[in-house]
């Protein structure tokens, strides 16, 4: 998967394997960043942990590919945890929109965030399209 991520087409696209460390909440400084990459992994996630488990325990093989929007060096424009309605685990819209509307200096670090989620997306589709293709052919991509 690495080597098909390589490939994809993104320029500046940094492929690295290795441990990723789960974390409860969403890490938006630099500062807390850094406090919890001491353990050697090299991306935090909160979600890969949950499908391992539920793969694990119902005997299924999995792997998990993961596209990073910020690195560790990396502040968040504003901390989305937040935002973060606690019943279902996701952000917020309204709430973060009226955020948005009372510091609108945050506004263009936003769209510049989304602007950087979106190719992570476009980028983790085409690479996923790739791998699906050459297990449908026979032909894996080395």
């Amino acid at each position: 998967l690495v080597k098909i991520g390589m490939r994809s087409g993104s320029s500046d696209l940094k492929a690295v394997s290795g441990p990723i460390l789960n974390v409860q909440k969403v890490v938006s400084t630099a500062y807390e960043k850094s406090l919890v990459m001491g353990f050697g992994a090299k991306a935090l996630d909160m979600e890969t942990l949950a499908v391992a488990s539920c793969c694990r325990q119902m005997n299924i093989p999995w792997s998990g590919m993961r596209v990073i929007s910020d690195s560790v060096t990396d502040d968040l424009p504003i901390d989305f945890q937040l935002f973060v309605n606690s019943r279902t685990g996701e952000v917020d819209a309204a709430k973060l929109a009226r955020y948005a509307i009372m510091h609108p200096l945050v506004i263009p670090k936003l769209i510049h965030l989304g602007k950087v989620v979106g190719q992570c997306s476009k980028t983790i589709s085409q690479i996923v399209e790739k791998y699906i293709s050459g297990l449908e052919t026979g032909k894996m991509s080395e």
